[in-house]
C-alpha cells in the first residue's frame, strides 16, 4: 500500500485545499422585477427590476440605476434574460442586450411572433466579454398596436441574470 491511514488523508486535505484556493467565487447577479410592466407599442424599452434573487459582487441596486447589471471584475459573463409578453394575437415581441447605456453597443437579441392564443415567452442568453465597470440593460419591444404588459410571474418573469464564468 502506497499511502495509509493518517498519511492518505493528509496529502488529499492537502490537494483538495490547494484546489479549493484556486476556484474564484462566482460574481453576478439575478434580478426581478415584482409587477407587471406595460410597453408602448413599437417602443425600445429599458425594463426596470426592483428586487434581487441574489447578488454576489454588488452588480445590483434595486433603487438607484436598477435597469443595470454591473459588472465587478473583468471576464466573460454569461447574461440572461426570461420575459414574458401578455397574451395578444397581433404583432411580434422581442427582448434585446445592451453594454453601457445609449447609443452603445447591442450585443444579443430574441425576437418571437405573438401567440395567438397564449401567452409570448421570450428567452434570451448569451456569453461576452466585460471590463469591470461595464454594464448591461435589457430591453423589450412589442409591435401589439397598443400597450401591452410584461407580465410578472413568480421566479420566472420578468427576470435578469449575469453571472461571470470563472
Amino acid at each position: 500500500m502506497l499511502f495509509e491511514g493518517n498519511t492518505l488523508k493528509a496529502l488529499i486535505q492537502r490537494l483538495v485545499g490547494e484546489f479549493i484556493t484556486r476556484i474564484e467565487p462566482a460574481l453576478g447577479a439575478r434580478v426581478y422585477a415584482d409587477a407587471n410592466v406595460t410597453l408602448t407599442t413599437a417602443t425600445l424599452t429599458t425594463l426596470a427590476f426592483n428586487q434581487e434573487r441574489w447578488d454576489d459582487g454588488n452588480c445590483h441596486d434595486n433603487a438607484t440605476n436598477n435597469t443595470r447589471l454591473t459588472a465587478p471584475a473583468d471576464g466573460w459573463y454569461v447574461i440572461s434574460a426570461s420575459i414574458r409578453f401578455a397574451q395578444n394575437s397581433t404583432g411580434s415581441r422581442s427582448v434585446t442586450f445592451r453594454v453601457n447605456g445609449l447609443g452603445s453597443l447591442y450585443i444579443a437579441s430574441q425576437a418571437q411572433p405573438a401567440c395567438s392564443d397564449c401567452v409570448t415567452d421570450v428567452a434570451l442568453t448569451t456569453v461576452y466579454y466585460l471590463a469591470a465597470g461595464d454594464y448591461v440593460e435589457c430591453q423589450a419591444t412589442q409591435y401589439s398596436g397598443g400597450n401591452l404588459d410584461v407580465v410578472y410571474g413568480a421566479r420566472y418573469s420578468p427576470e435578469f441574470s449575469m453571472v461571470r464564468v470563472p
